[in-house]
């Protein structure tokens, strides 16, 4: 959608999100504050046309300043980032998010031999911390100065959507993982999430992330699938 539909869009978006949450997975009513139970989605965001980037092999560094804000009650947080650059020479970037001092494996992602790229990734959770300060700072990691770029409309954007709290499932892996060479499409180890559905008759919303970052010795394509009870459901290619 880019800056200017995201700022033109914020209210038609809590809207739509308004709505799903309504509509599809029952509210888990112990989760939420019992003094405050409004139903509101609020969407913070915060972005910078440009912010310079320093070269560092060792160590991760914080992009610009901060998103800051606090919650009234238990709320359902959709968290995200999307960042393009522009480095002096070809070489790799890391980027991840913090989130109120907490490094969230999930939103790891790396991208190698590239001077111009892009970086997105996600994460959700229930936060029950009330009217205490929620922090989100991206963070990269590269060998060559470079700088968000101020050309087109994603450059460095990190922001929060918080709704009607509900259940998160997560799964992390930290472990490494061996990818063969395959012509088939085949199971990585390890990487299955296991959700108990209520049998209820009525329709149910899920937003499903998933982010695998990888190193292969040459070029080659990578393509992953998502498969909900065996059968796929999207390919992505890389």
């Amino acid at each position: 959608m880019g800056k200017k539909g995201l700022k033109d869009n914020e209210a038609k978006l809590a809207s739509i999100i308004d709505n799903l949450s309504k509509n599809g997975q029952k509210i888990n009513k112990k989760a939420l504050n019992a003094k405050l139970t409004q139903k509101q989605v609020h969407v913070h965001v915060k972005r910078i046309s440009a912010a310079v980037l320093k070269a560092d092999e060792r160590n991760y560094q914080i992009v610009d300043g901060g998103l800051n804000f606090r919650l009234d009650q238990t709320k359902l947080l959709f968290v995200f980032f999307v960042a393009s650059w522009k480095l002096n020479e070809a070489n790799s970037m890391k980027m991840k998010i913090n989130f109120s001092g907490r490094e969230m494996l999930e939103t790891r992602q790396v991208i190698s031999d590239n001077q111009i790229g892009s970086l997105s990734s996600a994460f959700c959770e229930t936060y029950t911390q009330i009217n205490k300060p929620v922090n989100l700072n991206l963070y990269y990691k590269t060998p060559v100065s470079g700088k968000i770029t101020d050309e087109g409309e994603d450059n460095y954007t990190i922001g929060a959507i918080s709704m009607p709290a509900g259940d998160v499932f997560k799964h992390d892996n930290t472990q490494a993982l061996l990818i063969k060479k395959s012509k088939d499409w085949e199971k990585l180890p390890g990487l299955e999430l296991h959700v108990n559905v209520h049998s209820e008759k009525k329709a149910f919303y899920y937003m499903i992330i998933y982010n695998i970052s990888l190193k292969l010795e040459a070029k080659y394509n990578f393509g992953s699938q998502l498969l909900i009870d065996n059968k796929p459901i999207s390919v992505m290619f890389n």
